[in-house]
Formats: C-alpha cells, sequence, structure tokens
C-alpha cells in the first residue's frame, strides 16, 4: 500500500510529540527514586516508543495518540508515586 503525504506527516507528527514527552521522563530522576522506579518508568518509555513505532507503519493514528498517552501516563506515575510514595523533589 502506498503511504500517502498524510500517513506520513501523522507518523513523523506523533513520533516527534513522543520523542518530545520523552524529555519528562528523562527529567524524572529529579523526583523519582532510581531504583526500582525511575528504571520501571524508562524502560516503559523505551517499550512504548517501539510499540508506537512498530504500529504506526499500518495505523499513522497510534503514533499521534501515543505522546499524549505516554504525558497522561508520566503524570499518573509521578502523582501517584507521590501520594503512595511519598516521593518528592
Amino acid at each position: 500500500m502506498a503511504e500517502t503525504t498524510a500517513r506520513r506527516l501523522g507518523r513523523w507528527i506523533g513520533i516527534g510529540l513522543y520523542l518530545a514527552v520523552g524529555l519528562f521522563y528523562l527529567a524524572s530522576g529529579l523526583l523519582v527514586p532510581v531504583f526500582p522506579w525511575l528504571i520501571i518508568l524508562n524502560t516503559l518509555w523505551v517499550a512504548g516508543l517501539v510499540v508506537a513505532w512498530r504500529a504506526s507503519a499500518e495505523r499513522w493514528w497510534i503514533a499521534l495518540a501515543s505522546g499524549p498517552m505516554a504525558w497522561i501516563f508520566w503524570l499518573l506515575y509521578v502523582s501517584a508515586g507521590e501520594a503512595w510514595l511519598g516521593w518528592t523533589a
């Protein structure tokens, strides 16, 4: 199947958004304890990048949705850690 310009653009914008959200994941070391919580968080981010990249080859909208979903997951993860595990900056 030929990839249209809109599909290609949607895929790259989506992956770019996902990578931009990765900055939040990298900066989480200031708040999240390294072992095991930060390792788990960053491993999930890398796994999500692989899934978003592979899935976006067939369904470009998955790449567009992956960035906001990763940001929401990060927000919930850090908020839960603050509330239940007492993480502070």
